[in-house]
């Protein structure tokens, strides 16, 4: 179970960690950052991010079944609910698409504050599994990593927190509305888009490390019931 779910999560990761990069690419060079442009696809923001959210649910679910642990249930639990909260938030910002509704869903900066918050709760949390699991099936070296990752994330989460108080003109109250943008905000927004990227890197390898080690130790599983014949003697 734990090997399908963070191989599936792994494949959503890889290809964010694409597309990721891909666009801090094209704004350093000063191009439209948008990716499906280049590719030829339409409406490619919309088909990714509908991959992107029902491809970590049913990975989520495939965690959290993986173990009766309460530590592990408690944790991918939580899991679980940060991916409904981004199935909602999608279904929010497609709703004229999705025949949801007729007009925007409005409160865009809220919208975008409470994506980015999931985003690096997630961040967080994925390593630590990816990690956990990889060392409960011997991979040792792999909770290093998962720790440096959750490092990341956590430099990552302060920076985007000090550009969400900078973008946000608080004055004028609620809705919460953007600022004008400035070349500080532009240089905060160009950084915290880099540890994003970063992150997802970090949180890719650890989750294809996670899966392969869940291969590894069911083939050594299978190879152990191989050597013993049904009566316990070795063959």
């Amino acid at each position: 179970m734990c090997g399908i779910g963070f191989s599936i999560y792994a494949f959503s990761l890889v290809l964010s960690s694409l597309v990721s990069v891909g666009m801090l690419y094209l704004l350093l060079n000063g191009k439209n950052p948008d990716v499906g442009k280049i590719l030829g696809i339409d409406h490619f923001a919309f088909h990714f991010a509908t991959f992107r959210v029902w491809t970590r649910f049913v990975a989520s679910i495939f965690l959290c079944a993986a173990f009766t642990d309460a530590g592990w249930r408690r944790r991918t639990g939580l899991l679980i609910l940060f991916s409904l909260a981004d199935i909602i938030l999608w279904a929010l910002d497609n709703g004229i698409a999705l025949g949801l509704s007729n007009n925007p869903a409005g409160h865009d900066a809220v919208r975008h504050g409470l994506y980015m918050t999931l985003v690096w709760a997630k961040f967080s949390l994925i390593p630590g599994l990816a990690g956990d699991f990889a060392q409960h099936v011997g991979d040792v070296k792999s909770n290093d990593f998962a720790k440096a990752a959750c490092g990341t994330a956590m430099t990552g989460a302060v920076l985007w927190f000090f550009f969400f108080l900078e973008q946000i003109e608080w004055s004028r109250g609620w809705p919460l509305r953007q600022r004008p943008w400035t070349r500080q905000m532009m240089l905060f927004e160009l950084g915290s888009w880099l540890m994003v990227s970063i992150c997802l890197v970090q949180a890719s390898l650890l989750c294809l490390r996670a899966g392969r080690s869940a291969s590894k130790a069911l083939r050594e599983m299978a190879q152990e019931d191989k050597q013993v014949d049904p009566w316990g003697r070795e063959a």
